[in-house]
């Protein structure tokens, strides 16, 4: 697995990265400057770009990556100062938040702004003030826990990470950017460090969410939330809600469009899912793994001996890889 370097780096450049990959971000394609990258539309649209790390940019070069990507400001926890506590990675959630509301006050431009935070994240440490509502695992979950100790600390973080957020959200929909700003909201990772799925539920144990907010005045009528989407979809949703017929390079569909429909994702894990099933491949040895949806259990799949239209998620998804090691080894500048 490609792990968060590798999710940010195929998010952040448009096109698909492959498990087992090298990492752009610490290799010499890191200083070149990639037309297809996440902010490129929306600086041609006279936005100012913003990339906030609540923790060190060195990490994994971020610091000197993220300006080739066409952020004009790249912020970690050094440019939040001293005044805010810190876990292991940086600063906690809350504190993030209250820095990011500082940046969005700053001046009155348009501004893209990506955010990662660092709270949700081994080994799971809280502010000493935080009061952790009551957990307690479901009956049904039980028997997935790997570790129960660990699995209780993760979701009280996660509790607590989901709470900040929501303050943020609230504040956001309660102010003067209420309808005028877009918020979407991703995970990096599942719980596969506390948590065991049975094979049956490969989409639950991969999947992670996805929040977005579009204010009621741009927001469509109608969308179909069973499409399937991932990271690299991201993106292409928010140019077309936000931008007017701007032109972008992207390998994801536009999740509110028709298009949608029909999505083949991918992910680093080396899963391929569509509505017509999922293969689970290791091209390196040529073992395959096929499912097909289970009809009358929702969202489980059903083990396989073919699927229809394989070939063609197979084709889809070496072509992606092809296409994205091509363009990022072969961008001149």
């Amino acid at each position: 697995m490609l792990g968060t370097i590798g999710s940010l780096e195929g998010a952040m450049t448009n096109v698909a990265r492959c498990s087992n990959s090298w990492h752009i971000a610490q290799s010499k394609y890191s200083y070149k400057k990639y037309e297809f990258a996440w902010p490129v539309p929306y600086k041609k649209n006279n936005y100012e770009t913003t990339f906030i790390y609540g923790g060190n940019t060195g990490w994994r070069n971020l610091g000197n990556f993220m300006p080739n990507l066409e952020f004009d400001n790249v912020l970690g926890e050094a440019s939040m100062g001293n005044s805010y506590p810190r876990n292991q990675w940086g600063v906690y959630d809350e504190d993030l938040f209250k820095y990011l509301l500082e940046v969005l006050d700053q001046n009155d431009k348009k501004k893209f702004i990506y955010v990662m935070t660092t709270t949700n994240h081994h080994p799971y440490s809280l502010p000493n003030d935080y009061k952790v509502m009551s957990i307690k695992i479901p009956k049904e979950l039980e028997q997935n826990v790997v570790n129960k100790r660990l699995g209780e600390k993760r979701l009280a973080v996660y509790q607590y990470s989901n709470e900040m957020l929501g303050r943020f959200i609230t504040k956001i929909k309660n102010s003067k950017y209420a309808d005028n700003t877009i918020i979407a909201v991703t995970g990096d990772h599942n719980f596969l460090d506390c948590l065991s799925y049975p094979n049956e539920r490969l989409l639950d144990a991969l999947s992670v969410p996805f929040y977005l907010y579009i204010p009621k005045n741009i927001r469509p009528s109608d969308v179909d939330v069973s499409v399937f989407g991932s990271h690299l979809d991201i993106m292409p949703t928010l140019y077309n809600v936000s931008l007017s017929n701007s032109d972008y390079m992207a390998m994801g569909e536009n999740l509110i469009s028709n298009d949608a429909k029909n999505n083949i994702i991918f992910l680093d894990t080396g899963v391929i899912m569509s509505k017509n099933g999922v293969v689970e491949h290791n091209f390196l040895n040529g073992n395959f793994s096929r499912y097909v949806w289970n009809k009358d259990k929702y969202r489980q799949v059903l083990p396989s001996q073919w699927i229809a239209k394989e070939q063609d998620m197979i084709k889809h998804y070496l072509s992606a890889i092809a296409v994205s090691e091509y363009l990022i080894k072969n961008t001149e500048k």
